[in-house]
């Protein structure tokens, strides 16, 4: 229960740095506006309080939100609580100095892997689906490693002002801005299964998009292949199986070191399946 009361008293002595007074404040005017949680006020006052030791993905999601000099102070109390007996490997900084500033924060140094894909909701897919403008601007957030100038983001987007966009964006708790600056809520997130008429209706505009979205970025095409044959019917499951690994393999593919992930990759792809005469 120590411990456990250490990783409390850390996110308090966060939240206060950060100008916050009250647990409530800091949740809904700081943590609720910045993405879609999944805890709700009452778990985090227990989380604060010392009652409750969240899981690895939760703490991940607060950390998300966080500078990265947080993100590190908070890991190494948590590592402490899962390893007490090891506990002097993780060396914790005893006084934050950090304070709130409108310059554009560094790029991160750190990536922490345990957070797993979100599924956006219906309602968040339907705000991508609402402009073009809408969906390539959440693609430049989602990829960015650092937040992005808003300036920038109107160059790019070849638009005067992007309020509306962010605005909306932000409602849906997708992105938010802090100064002249947007970031994504989160990196990882993930469309749902097309398994509704609605969303599908929402993804042919969708996937129309995503043809277009090279071009936009100016991309250098390195494969580009097609092909149609008649296969037998037992060979499509290996040949989706062996797509969603390329899948897996390409999201993993990052380094640990954010630096180091300066290439862009798009992976389109469509197995499709039907009869024929002959």
């Amino acid at each position: 229960m120590e411990m456990t009361n250490q990783i409390g008293k850390q996110l308090k002595e966060i939240r206060e740095s950060l100008g916050f007074g009250t647990a409530r404040s800091f949740y809904q005017d700081y943590l609720c506006k910045k993405t879609q949680l999944e805890f709700n006020y009452s778990y985090y006052m227990k989380i604060e309080g010392g009652r409750a030791l969240p899981s690895p993905a939760i703490i991940t999601s607060i950390c998300d939100l966080l500078s990265p000099d947080y993100q590190r102070s908070i890991i190494r109390v948590y590592c402490q609580c899962l390893f007490p007996k090891q506990a002097d490997l993780f060396t914790i900084p005893k006084k934050f100095i950090e304070k709130r500033t409108i310059k554009p924060p560094k790029a991160k140094s750190e990536k922490f892997t345990l957070t797993k894909q979100r599924y956006l909701t219906e309602s968040q897919v339907a705000c991508l689906a609402r402009s073009k403008e809408h969906y390539f601007l959440f693609l430049l957030l989602t990829l960015s490693r650092h937040p992005v100038n808003l300036q920038e983001l109107k160059i790019y987007l070849g638009i005067a002002d992007t309020t509306a966009l962010l605005k909306d964006l932000n409602e849906s708790k997708l992105a938010h801005v802090e100064s002249e600056f947007a970031e994504c809520s989160t990196k990882e997130m993930k469309f749902p299964k097309a398994d509704t008429a609605s969303l599908k209706k929402l993804y042919e505009s969708i996937d129309a998009w995503n043809l277009d979205f090279p071009r936009k970025a100016n991309f250098e095409q390195v494969e580009e292949k097609m092909m149609i044959r008649r296969v037998s019917s037992r060979y499509i499951s290996l040949l989706s199986s062996q797509a969603n690994f390329m899948f897996d393999f390409m999201r993993a593919a990052d380094e640990v070191q954010q630096d180091h992930n300066n290439e862009v990759v798009m992976l389109n792809f469509s197995l499709s399946r039907g009869s024929l005469p002959g």
